[in-house]
């Protein structure tokens, strides 16, 4: 099992950034949580009519304005080994993914005074906290980067203080060491509180 010292680094600029995107800016402070369903391209990592299903916890700043930066880190507990079944808290084998993100929100619509229909465009940018020893019997497919990253275009909507927001996030960088194929799309649907 990789050393988990790794993991320290990303913590640690997830923590700076949030803090400095409070300081110097009014904005809001979106804590939330959800389910998601991961799939790659790679049928060795995903078969077909399968999915690494999950569910994870999140942080996200936004700045004030129609147009405004946003940022955050999201925990992730999900699947390794694909599953047919769509069980979001499943007790398979489970691999816990770090996502740090941010980028540009928009305020699309606003239909009364505490309520605004949003979009956001995102970078992110994830890294692996464990992932289980002797888990896939895959050959090639044992070990997975530290790194891995994406793009992320959702929608959103604040009704008050509660948010809801539908998310895809479309891999860039494989997941799999010497995988090429092996990058990971996300659905991810989430409901929080904003103050």
């Amino acid at each position: 099992m990789r050393n988990r010292n790794y993991v320290k680094k990303p913590l640690l600029a997830i923590i700076l950034f949030l803090s400095a995107m409070s300081i110097h800016g009014q904005g809001l402070m979106n804590i939330y949580t959800g389910i998601s369903a991961r799939h790659s391209a790679d049928l060795n990592v995903t078969p077909e009519n399968t999915g690494h299903y999950g569910h994870f916890v999140g942080l996200d700043l936004r700045l004030d304005g129609g147009m405004y930066f946003m940022g955050g880190g999201r925990i992730y507990r999900t699947s390794i080994i694909a599953e047919t079944e769509k069980s979001f808290t499943s007790n398979a084998e489970h691999w816990y993914v770090g996502s740090m993100r941010g980028g540009l929100g928009f305020n699309l619509f606003r239909p009364t005074y505490r309520s605004v229909i949003r979009a956001r465009v995102l970078g992110s940018f994830q890294f692996s906290m464990n992932f289980p020893e002797n888990t896939v019997q895959t050959e090639g497919y044992e070990t997975v980067n530290g790194t891995f990253a994406g793009v992320i275009g959702g929608i959103g909507v604040d009704l008050s203080f509660i948010t809801i927001d539908l998310e895809y996030q479309k891999g860039l960088v494989n997941a799999y060491f010497q995988q090429p194929d092996s990058t990971f799309d996300v659905w991810s649907l989430a409901i929080g509180f904003a103050f």
